[in-house]
């Protein structure tokens, strides 16, 4: 007979289970907000549709909640960053502007509601 016999303490493979289970949710809860954001981001590009605002491509890996779009407008393209910016927030949204009339928009991680998508539009059109 051994003379090491000892019983194994497995509480450690109880927390190690709850630790994977919770990073198991934590990754389908991200993936639910980007898809999300995904379709914010369709929604704004038809948004521009028809508009003077062009989207400007990136490679669809790097495609996160973020859409980078810029005016054909020569007024938009000679001012600064910041009056686009300044234009934008007269009709309600709230962009990230910069030089060459280049603007920077973050999608929520909800969806977008009736509402929103009413005044992002008008907003596209209005500063055109």
């Amino acid at each position: 007979m051994s003379r090491y016999l000892e019983t194994v303490n497995i509480t450690p493979l109880f927390n190690v289970n709850a630790a994977i289970q919770e990073q198991r949710t934590k990754s389908k809860h991200l993936q639910e907000q980007l898809e999300r954001q995904q379709k914010n981001l369709n929604t704004l590009e038809q948004c521009v549709d028809g508009t003077p605002w062009n989207v400007l491509d990136i490679d669809e890996s790097l495609r996160s909640g973020i859409l980078l779009l810029q005016s054909q407008n020569p007024l938009h393209r000679e001012s600064d960053g910041q009056s686009l910016g300044d234009r934008f927030r007269k009709h309600g949204v709230a962009f990230s502007s910069y030089p060459q009339g280049v603007i920077r928009i973050s999608t929520p991680k909800s969806l977008a509601s009736n509402h929103a998508t009413n005044v992002m539009e008008q907003a596209f059109q209005c500063v055109a």
